[in-house]
């Protein structure tokens, strides 16, 4: 029902660490912060995995949700088929970076597909970019080291386009 608790969230990021993993996307979010949840992401990151959370979707400026609001983490904001930020997405200083959001075929409910806009549309275009870019940096040695959270938001600024100069 696209419902869950802080502690299912929580359970989730302690089986992905145990597990290994080197990042973890999570398309989700409230306006209300979670110390268990924010406990956990830390210990998370300070294993050198990578966080990746939806911005949200309250479509006012300073408006980030957690767990994105944390610095922690990479916040995802969405930009329309026009490369402007699309109206539905949170915005704020947390935001690292923004992907597509606006109508993203989607898999859905009972086996379907649909049509869905939000941040958390956005979140895993970002997260594949970004493993794309730990495999070369991390794995096979590219020039530019990316270990901690301060490292991927510096790579991803260097490395993005700003759509708003190609916008006419």
């Amino acid at each position: 029902d696209g419902a869950g608790t802080d502690a299912s969230v929580v359970a989730g990021i302690e089986w992905a660490a145990a597990q290994g993993a080197h990042l973890i996307s999570m398309s989700l979010g409230s306006p209300v912060p979670s110390i268990a949840m924010q406990e956990a992401i830390r210990h998370a990151v300070a294993s050198g995995i990578f966080v990746i959370c939806a911005a949200g979707n309250n479509g006012a400026d300073d408006s980030v949700e957690y767990p994105g609001h944390w610095s922690e983490t990479i916040a995802v904001a969405a930009v329309d088929r026009h490369g402007r930020v699309a109206k539905f997405s949170s915005r704020g200083p947390e935001v690292a970076i923004a992907a597509p959001g606006e109508d993203v075929l989607s898999t859905y409910l009972d086996h379907g597909y649909a049509k869905l806009s939000s941040t958390s549309m956005a979140t895993p275009f970002v997260t594949g970019v970004i493993a794309l870019m730990l495999a070369k940096h991390c794995k096979q040695g590219g020039h530019t080291r990316i270990i901690h959270v301060g490292d991927l938001r510096e790579h991803l600024a260097r490395t993005a386009v700003d759509v708003s100069s190609l916008v006419t």
